[in-house]
């Protein structure tokens, strides 16, 4: 093969990385702005997202689960006063929904604030958080397969 040859070749094969390597980039770009969108929703949704009962009150805000009124800082009292209101009445979504954000603000309750968050998903497919819900139950079992491995 002649040396012309060769560089044709050459400048075609570097063209062609070239183009991988722009659309590489522009999808892992894409990418970050969709994680970003989704972590932003999900910050939203943890300061919307409030859990209430006749005597305590329990919510998220700034990543972080503030208790007021009765009981204050027993989450435990809430999640079983929630799931008694559950038993009495037939869960929806919601009910389902409201105890998954109470088991997923208390250390150790990952599992069953995953399981609580698909019953979400199922009785209600096109639930509104459905994408916090999502990353949630992901990040969760992260934090759950992590700790298996330790």
């Amino acid at each position: 093969m002649n040396q012309q040859k060769k560089v044709v070749i050459y400048n075609i094969v570097i063209a062609v990385l070239l183009v991988i390597y722009i659309v590489l980039t522009t999808l892992i770009f894409i990418n970050h702005k969709k994680i970003a969108i989704l972590k932003q929703k999900i910050v939203q949704t943890k300061n919307k997202t409030k859990i209430q009962n006749n005597e305590s009150s329990t919510y998220i805000k700034n990543n972080k689960t503030v208790h007021s009124k009765k009981n204050s800082g027993n989450i435990n009292t809430t999640i079983k006063k929630h799931q008694q209101k559950m038993q009495e009445q037939k869960p929806d979504s919601e009910a389902y929904f409201k105890l998954g954000v109470l088991y997923f603000a208390k250390a150790g309750k990952e599992q069953q604030a995953i399981d609580c968050f698909r019953k979400t998903l199922n009785l209600k497919p096109n639930h509104s958080k459905k994408a916090a819900i999502q990353l949630w139950i992901n990040l969760l079992q992260k934090k759950l397969n992590k700790g298996n491995k330790n």
